[in-house]
This record gives C-alpha cells, structure tokens and sequence, in this order.
C-alpha cells in the first residue's frame, strides 16, 4: 500500500515539474522576444544651428600710399607728405585709435636692358587702415583720391558689425534648440519617449565677408566713392549628444 502511495506522489511531482519546466521554457522565450535590444536606451549625435543677418555699421578703409623718385630721400618725403594729408584727412571722421599705419618700405624698380638690369627709381610705400561708420567711408574715400590718386591708391574695404558678439550670445540659445528639436524628430518615430543631454559644444560664429575689393581711383574722381556695405550673415553651430530611451523596435523577418 505504502509502495503505491510513494509511486502516486512520485507520478505527482513528476508531472508538475513538467509543467513547471514547459511555463519556464515558454516564459523564456517571451521573455527573450521582449529584450531582445542589447540596450532600451540610444545616443544620437546632432547640430544646431542659428542665423541671423546683420547690417555693417563699421568699415575699415584700406589705403596704399605710394612715393616715388630717382632719389630715396625724396621718394620717402613724398610718400611721408602724402600718408600725412590722408591721416589729416581721416582725422575729421574718426578718432585717432581707428588710424594705424603698417607696412613701411622703400625698394628699386626698373627694367632690363640687354642683359643688364637698369634701376630707374625708388618706391617708398606704406599702409594706411581708417576705421569708421559705414555711412562716411564713401565721403572719406573719395575725398582722400580726388586729388592725389597718383600717390593715394584704395587696396580694399571690408566691413563689420560691431555688437556681433551680443548676436552671437543670443544665437547660442536658438542653436541648441535647434540641435533638441532635430534629436527628437530623429528618435521620435523609432518609438523614443525621451532623451537627455549628454554633452554639447560649439564652434564660432562666421560673419560672411562682404568686403569691396578697389583697384585705384582715377585723378580727379567722384567726392564720394559709391559704397554700399549690404548685409552680413553671422552663424553659430553646436554638437550635441543626447541620450534617447526606451528605444527597442522590432524587426519583422
């Protein structure tokens, strides 16, 4: 009798085990299925970017100032007499701080003959750089050459904004929104509930050079060179990295 009952409990247990092992094994598959991602979160890595176009408010004249003679002393005291009419002349449109001069030479030119090189004279020349308002530099160029273009020579112009800076800072913000709204339209459709910022970091701004480049202006010329400063883009770039989760999609095969 005993032998029998053990043989029942033994048939009992024998078969919830096997029950149990079948839930197990069927459980395990359900569950690998679900977990099937190595990991529930990703990283994305984006840029941010903002623009802004600005007016040039500022312009830096750029002015070759040339003299030339047989004899060196007097090349240098033509071209000294002519750097000081331009910077008398500037002097009534900015303050002295925006006038630099750099640049000073003095060399030979002339030309060969047969097969011997003949020195004609001596040029003697220096560089003039006058910041001022975008609204005179048109006044002031012409009136540095209308008489002296010979020895007075324009060489370029170029332009700034002078609270780029404050413009940049302000755009610093807008660009890494910008870089939020493209991490979460490129996790969102994969079924991303959130994300996170990891790191972030930016280049500089690069205002877009609108300068006006001159050849020389003719003896002469107008009393106010026609200038016109247009507008200048200042763009500020981020990178960013954002950790997006749960993101698992599953593949169908």
């Amino acid at each position: 009798m005993k032998g029998k009952k053990w043989l029942v409990i033994t048939v009992v247990v024998g078969l919830f085990m096997f029950a149990l092992g079948g839930y197990w094994a069927l459980s395990s598959q359900n569950v690998s299925a679900d977990v099937s991602c190595t990991s529930t979160t990703a990283r994305v890595s984006v840029i941010g970017v903002a623009k802004q176009d600005v007016t040039p408010d500022r312009a830096v004249l750029t002015v070759n100032i040339v003299g030339e003679d047989k004899d060196a002393n007097k090349a240098m005291e033509i071209m000294k007499d002519n750097a000081k009419y331009v910077i008398d002349i500037a002097k009534e449109y900015t303050e002295d701080k925006y006038i630099t001069t750099t640049g000073l030479s003095l060399r030979q030119t002339g030309h060969w003959e047969k097969d011997k090189y003949i020195y004609d004279k001596f040029v003697a020349s220096e560089v003039i750089k006058i910041d001022v308002p975008v609204d005179k530099v048109g006044e002031l160029a012409g009136k540095i050459t209308a008489n002296r273009a010979e020895n007075v020579r324009l060489s370029g112009i170029s332009f700034y904004y002078t609270k780029a800076d404050e413009v940049r800072k302000n755009l610093l913000e807008k660009a890494i929104l910008d870089a939020k709204d493209n991490a979460i339209r490129l996790v969102k459709p994969l079924g991303a509930e959130h994300i996170s910022l990891v790191s972030v970091s930016y280049g500089s701004y690069a205002p877009v050079d609108n300068g006006i480049r001159y050849a020389t202006v003719e003896k002469g010329g107008s009393e106010n060179v026609p200038i016109s400063a247009g507008s200048q883009t200042i763009s500020v770039h981020v990178s960013a990295v954002f950790e997006a989760g749960p993101v698992c999609t599953a593949i169908d095969k």
